[in-house]
């Protein structure tokens, strides 16, 4: 409110409000709580956030029946660097290739942003995800997490993020992960598979602490990401 004040002096507590209520984001789940909505990010401006660069990685490897387009969002002072960013998606896409999918096209976005949305945040999440409208399945780069969790990487399928649907198969990943190849493909496969499910078997990548040799799949986790994810056609059969 101070800051619409200060920007428009001829305004009085009306006009005020309505600005206010005019950026409230409505969402279904707010209706019986409040009336307008509420703001994901009250300090967004419009200079707060800025395309700087595109870059296409090559991904060599065979080709697989099943591709997927991905777009790595990459924010400029987050710890991340390409050499990494690109080590890590071809690492990240051998792995999946054991399910018969491949990255037919990654994309590298490099974004200036505030400080403060360097660091994951549900709310200041929107921010980007509206300003960019970068197409899914999108992983984002950040350089820490704001969250209570703490998780150094987390994914976004349909079913949990029906309240924030900003975030719909999206990951996020902090610049200090550990073994960040095989957290990418894990939390992938969350999105893919639209699951949250976990596995006790150390070997395979769905175990709940990503590690060097936690890299397998066995044929019903395949199944269940190439049905998934070409349902909600987050994966293409080639030739198509």
């Amino acid at each position: 409110a101070a800051r619409l004040a200060g920007q428009h002096k001829d305004w009085r507590a009306k006009e005020i409000k309505q600005a206010i209520f005019d950026r409230a984001l409505p969402l279904p789940h707010t209706k019986e709580f409040v009336a307008a909505g509420y703001l994901p990010d009250p300090l967004l401006q419009a200079e707060d956030i800025e395309r700087l660069s595109e870059h296409n990685l090559s991904i060599p490897g065979r080709m697989e029946d099943t591709g997927m387009d991905l777009n790595v969002v990459w924010l400029q002072d987050s710890g991340w660097q390409l050499s990494a960013i690109e080590n890590m998606v071809q690492r990240a896409n051998l792995i999946l290739n054991q399910c018969g999918i491949r990255f037919a096209r990654v994309t590298v976005h490099k974004i200036r942003t505030a400080s403060r949305l360097l660091d994951f945040d549900v709310h200041t999440a929107h921010s980007l995800v509206n300003k960019l409208s970068i197409a899914t399945p999108a992983v984002y780069l950040t350089r820490d997490t704001k969250r209570e969790s703490g998780f150094e990487g987390e994914a976004f399928g349909k079913d949990n993020s029906t309240t924030r649907p900003w975030l719909t198969h999206t990951v996020w990943l902090v610049a200090d992960i550990h073994e960040p190849a095989q957290a990418l493909a894990h939390e992938l496969v969350h999105v893919l598979s639209n699951s949250g499910l976990h596995t006790n078997e150390n070997e395979n990548l769905m175990y709940t602490r990503t590690s060097p040799t936690a890299t397998g799949l066995n044929d019903v986790q395949c199944k269940a990401i190439r049905d998934n994810g070409l349902a909600e056609k987050l994966l293409i059969k080639s030739g198509q």
